[in-house]
């Protein structure tokens, strides 16, 4: 068994692994976080012989254990629908899932919450109201499709909305879960309950 990590190499929009110099007849099967991307969410087992390339595009610290475990022989998912991403910006942004706009142009219906910092009081109490949280949901089965939020701590926050997404929470979920207050974790709780026009710090609208 061989596990490594390599770069990539890029002429184009696409990377491709960096592969040159190594021996890849004795791997039965190669396996690349670009491969993986384009897969189903399950990925059958593999033999010991695997040959796993990762660190090719950075797409998800799962990605090691994924491949440990189809090495091992075991069953391995990763859903790579609910990655979360960071920008790490002043004030910061993050997001996972779809966006507005992404589920509009699907057809699907579909309702948002969003809720402002600058209603949140420990976002004021650390200076830090800019911003808001924004939840998008469907209309039909009350799915989370999506969170975004920019302000303070935004990667942070979007952890909750990771988990959420990745047992297919409602948006219901999230409303009847108890958030601490003050906190700035209360904005998702928030612009869930927008959604539904149930704010409880900010107007609905």
């Amino acid at each position: 068994m061989i596990l490594l990590v390599v770069g990539a190499v890029s002429a184009r929009a696409v990377a491709t692994p960096n592969t040159a110099g190594f021996d890849l007849s004795l791997a039965s099967r190669v396996f690349s976080a670009a491969l993986a991307f384009a897969a189903p969410r399950v990925l059958d087992p593999v033999t010991p012989e695997t040959l796993a390339l990762w660190g090719l595009h950075g797409i998800s610290a799962l990605d090691p254990a994924l491949s440990a475990d189809l090495i091992a022989g075991k069953f391995g998912e990763v859903n790579y629908k609910v990655i979360p991403s960071v920008i790490y910006t002043a004030p910061e942004i993050a997001w996972v899932g779809q966006t507005e706009e992404q589920v509009k142009a699907s057809g699907r219906p579909y309702k948002v919450g969003v809720f402002p910092f600058a209603a949140s009081g420990r976002a004021r109490a650390m200076e830090a109201g800019q911003g808001m949280a924004k939840v998008v949901s469907a209309s039909d089965d009350d799915e989370v499709l999506g969170i975004h939020v920019i302000g303070p701590m935004a990667g942070e926050l979007i952890g909750e909305a990771t988990l959420a997404m990745e047992y297919s929470a409602s948006t219901e979920d999230i409303q009847r879960t108890i958030h601490a207050h003050p906190t700035l974790s209360e904005a998702i709780h928030e612009a869930a309950l927008a959604a539904d026009k149930k704010a409880i710090d900010s107007i609905n609208r």
